[in-house]
């Protein structure tokens, strides 16, 4: 699951023209994915932050 989130991260860091909602959005999974140690709630939770910020 760490490494869906990680792929969507990639997806969307080149997003042109980014809200400031989504550079948030964006820095906290970062911090997430350099931790490497999350458990499956808070990755779900991420997802969830990551869409809720780009509209996917």
């Amino acid at each position: 699951m760490l490494d869906m989130l990680q792929k969507l991260y990639q997806e969307l860091r080149f997003a042109p023209s980014k809200t400031l909602e989504q550079c948030y959005a964006l820095n906290e999974v970062a911090y997430l994915l350099r931790s490497g140690k999350a458990s499956a709630g808070l990755v779900r939770m991420a997802f969830e932050y990551l869409q809720a910020a780009f509209g996917k």
